[in-house]
């Protein structure tokens, strides 16, 4: 379960948040206790994820050294590729990352239509508003998934041809602020 984020926090903040939960429970349960509680200490504490905005971003992110390899994210990127499988092909790629992120950490990066997105599983606050029929748009997001673990997050809405985009103005921004005349081209 994730928890939830402190309501008016700038989304930079909350994204630290999520990145020291997810590392928490992708690449340190079941091997180092002491980085796992390190780590959710860090996310549910008061001050210090906005401490640690003040240091350089390559130094904000948790860390266990020596890296395993096996720790780093699989990185799979799609733009459309859920508009060329079949219901049953979604469904298995689907499949394919839930797997794969039980034997290693998956992030998943996608420029896909809102109502084959759904298909894929995000728990996306968007996919559950007035965007989640309308096809003619895009969502960018990501899900990074680890055992037992998943982090959604919906970044902007856009149109397929990148002529505008829309950034999320929050977390569980569902977009209903966002025009019908927004399809129109």
């Amino acid at each position: 379960m994730v928890a939830a984020e402190p309501s008016g926090e700038n989304m930079e903040v909350q994204r630290l948040r999520r990145l020291f939960r997810f590392f928490a429970a992708a690449q340190c349960r079941g091997r180092s206790p002491v980085y796992e509680a390190l780590s959710n200490g860090v996310a549910a504490d008061t001050d210090l994820p906005h401490l640690l905005m003040s240091a350089p971003a390559e130094q904000r992110r948790p860390s266990r050294r020596p890296v395993d390899a096996q720790l780093m994210p699989a990185l799979v990127f799609t733009a459309t590729l859920l508009s060329y499988l079949t219901a049953s092909a979604r469904t298995a790629f689907a499949a394919q990352l839930r797997q794969a992120a039980e034997r290693r950490p998956v992030a998943w990066v996608f420029g896909e239509a809102p109502g084959l997105v759904a298909t894929a599983a995000p728990a996306l606050a968007a996919l559950a508003g007035p965007v989640a029929q309308r096809n003619s748009l895009f969502l960018v997001g990501a899900s990074m998934l680890g055992p037992g673990h998943r982090d959604d997050a919906l970044l902007a809405l856009t149109d397929p041809y990148l002529r505008w985009i829309a950034p999320a103005r929050h977390n569980t921004d569902d977009f209903h602020w966002l025009t019908a005349s927004t399809d129109a081209g």
